[in-house]
């Protein structure tokens, strides 16, 4: 299945890192005894990180908003997006934004560049 690939135009700001934090693919149940039983339910690790990215103008904002809408589904689709510990640009992972929520913050009183900030969720 083709996924829509994440906007080029959306420039990546690691102001605060990038903090990739490991979530859990296990399901746990409590036994008789008192032990924890935990089993694997998925075949590969399932990543969240929060990320940003610079929008270069009210278009470009405004074309972000239509892609989430759209393309999408409100957020609820998986995208191409290309992972920032590749140099090379040439690894895509398959992503989706989480509770396919952004929050957009104006940079100036002008508005004219924003910063698009939400989590995404990946596998890999």
């Amino acid at each position: 299945m083709a996924y829509t690939t994440f906007p080029a135009y959306a420039q990546l700001v690691l102001d605060d890192g990038y903090q990739p934090s490991a979530g859990g693919g296990v399901a746990r149940t409590e036994m008789d005894d008192g032990f924890i039983e935990q089993s694997r339910l998925q075949s590969l690790a399932r990543y969240e990180v929060d990320l940003s990215y610079r929008l270069q103008s009210q278009a470009d904002k405004d074309a972000f908003e239509s892609w989430r809408r759209d393309d999408l589904g409100l957020g609820a689709a998986y995208f191409a997006w290309p992972d920032p510990e590749d140099a090379t640009g040439a690894t895509l992972r398959r992503a989706r934004l989480v509770n396919g929520a952004v929050r957009y913050q104006a940079l100036s009183n002008r508005f004219d560049e924003y910063l698009a900030t939400f989590t995404l969720e990946y596998w890999a």
